[in-house]
């Protein structure tokens, strides 16, 4: 769980998931700011991978919750977020922003 404000950014992986890897587990962002930019995978998921997981991006009292993932690069799948197997997302109440990524 995140709470607050949260950068990452020019991160560098040999595999999947550049800024934020999950595989059966939940990633929880209440209130503040995400920032996924400028990372890279070699596999999937430049910005992040989630594999049989879940995240929960949700606005918490009066507060406004910001994600961004911006120019992050993957070699295969997802160059912003991959999202594969039983795995969800949910933005609740966000501005979110998704740009300029490659796969």
């Amino acid at each position: 769980t995140f709470v607050g404000s949260v950068g990452i950014r020019s991160n560098l992986v040999q595999g999947s998931g550049g800024g934020i890897l999950a595989q059966s587990s939940t990633v929880i962002l209440r209130s503040g700011r995400l920032d996924l930019s400028n990372n890279e995978a070699s596999n999937n998921g430049g910005g992040g991978s989630l594999t049989d997981a879940s995240a929960l991006v949700e606005l918490d009292g009066q507060q406004r919750t910001a994600v961004s993932v911006l120019a992050n690069v993957a070699g295969k799948d997802g160059g912003g977020l991959a999202v594969s197997g039983d795995s969800t997302v949910n933005f609740k109440g966000s501005n979110v922003r998704i740009s300029n990524n490659q796969a």
